[in-house]
């Protein structure tokens, strides 16, 4: 589901969001899980993963805050603090088209 996400060019709704975030988080934490069981315990390893599941979160914020015509750039500070995190998943995007694309639920702004 994670990879599929990323290849889409519009901004993400709410439940892609979630979903996007929900179905990455098993992964890593199951990544992370199997590199603290093994017998070296390399904490680079640990780092690597913490840095890629950091990357996912970004991406789809980016893509959920492009839904809200606001920049990207704010995905680092969401993802940083994470109490952000809710406030990005809970309010609608941008009824229409916006600059960064159309509306993913294909909704038209009222004239």
């Amino acid at each position: 589901m994670v990879n599929l996400l990323f290849l889409s060019t519009v901004g993400f709704s709410r439940g892609p969001f979630w979903l996007g975030l929900f179905d990455s988080s098993p992964v890593i934490s199951g990544l992370i899980f199997i590199i603290e069981t093994s017998t070296n315990k390399n904490p680079v390893l640990i780092l690597i993963a913490l840095v890629l599941y950091a990357w996912i979160a970004i991406c789809i914020t980016v893509k959920r805050l492009h839904d809200m015509d606001a920049t990207g750039w704010l995905s680092i500070p969401v993802v940083l603090i994470q109490l952000p995190v809710i406030l990005v998943g809970s309010f609608p995007g941008t009824v229409g088209r916006n600059q960064f694309g159309p509306d993913p639920l294909q909704r038209n702004a009222a004239s």
